[in-house]
């Protein structure tokens, strides 16, 4: 009985052996069996944008008229007509001053002026009665001299009090403030009652007739490749409405984050865009003649030695090509030597890639797949 038991554990060993064999077997096979898929890798013509290089900001609409208005001279705020938000029209009253004083100081002035206007009268006259005598030999001309001396400060007399209530009457109309076209009220700086001084803002205003404008920063590299006849594209946020534009003016002087101010001006009717909306640039920067290729900061690595190299598409295959570096911008990376105006080469994923990798290439300009 002992001797039947070894020999069933022997023959069950054996066909447990048997069936392990089996398995891996059949395993190896189903390996041998399975076939690499090739990787799907983002490429791009190099030189392809020869048109155009497109490079995305963000913005903000604004009014092309705008104004911080404010009174010219110091005072005391005794009305204010508009709110946040009115719509008022060209030389509408927005506001006024305690005009008291103002109005005293040209009281006085003028009636200066009346007594010195009619003291030059006086002295007129007496210029002109001595000068008839004179020509007879009446009066001697020491007589005459004196006469036409009292004549000419009455005269300089009269000349500054004019001006001095030209000045007055203008400090008096400075006592109101107006709007300078049709526009919306978008800031209060001031209450009634309230002491303000030359220059202070009271209103700023947006005018609604003359349309809107866009306003973006960029870096001294971008800068240089603009003129007042790049175009861009501008998208409304939220949303997907699309406005054509260009650029207006170029900023010169950078401000403290190193970046300088560029305006587009919206071409075509605008609707349901108000001054202050967010918007997505979308730049068209031309190429500049006798440039190096630029390629994306994503389309090449570097070896343990420190040589750059990209992968040069060809046939469905990657194949490693060393390059030299230039300058890195907004727009990518500038490429001195190693590659030229029609390559293909891959732009994400490098990292991932080897020489003579098969894979499966998409355009950029016509990626599908969200790579």
């Amino acid at each position: 009985m002992m001797i039947n038991l070894r020999a069933f554990r022997m023959k069950q060993n054996i066909l447990w052996l048997f069936l392990s064999l089996l398995i891996l077997t059949a395993c190896d096979d189903r390996v041998s069996q399975v076939k690499l898929v090739d990787r799907t890798v983002l490429t791009m013509e190099v030189g392809s944008s020869e048109t155009a290089n497109h490079l995305i900001y963000a913005g903000k609409l604004r009014a092309k008229q705008r104004a911080a208005l404010s009174f010219e001279i110091p005072g005391t705020v005794t009305r204010l007509n508009a709110e946040l938000g009115d719509i008022v029209e060209r030389s509408f009253v927005l506001g006024r001053l305690d005009n008291e004083l103002y109005a005293l100081d040209l009281a006085a002035k003028e009636a200066e002026l009346t007594a010195t206007q009619s003291k030059h009268d006086d002295a007129k006259l007496e210029f002109d009665r001595i000068s008839t005598l004179s020509n007879k030999g009446v009066v001697s001309k020491s007589s005459l001299d004196k006469s036409k001396a009292n004549l000419d400060i009455v005269s300089a007399q009269l000349l500054a009090l004019k001006a001095g209530v030209d000045n007055a009457k203008k400090r008096l109309q400075y006592t109101v403030l107006t709007s300078p076209y049709r526009g919306e009220i978008v800031s209060r700086g001031a209450e009634q009652s309230q002491i303000v001084g030359a220059g202070q803002t009271v209103f700023e205003i947006v005018g609604l007739d003359a349309g809107l404008e866009a306003v973006f920063f960029v870096s001294s590299s971008i800068r240089q490749y603009l003129k007042n006849s790049t175009v861009a594209d501008l998208r409304l946020l939220p949303g997907k409405q699309t406005l054509d534009a260009k650029v207006s003016e170029i900023g010169g002087r950078a401000n403290s984050a190193g970046l300088f101010p560029v305006v587009v001006d919206l071409l075509g009717e605008v609707s349901n865009a108000k001054a202050g909306q967010s918007v997505e640039v979308n730049l068209h920067i031309s190429k500049l003649e006798n440039s190096h290729p630029i390629i994306p900061l994503t389309s090449y690595t570097m070896k343990p030695d420190g040589q750059v190299y990209v992968f040069v598409v060809n046939d469905q295959k990657v194949y490693e090509q060393n390059v030299q570096l230039g300058e890195i911008s907004d727009l990518g990376v500038e490429i001195k030597s190693g590659l030229s105006d029609g390559e293909i080469i891959a732009v994400k994923g490098v990292d991932l890639l080897h020489h003579q990798q098969s894979i499966i290439p998409v355009d950029i300009d016509n990626n599908h797949y969200g790579l």
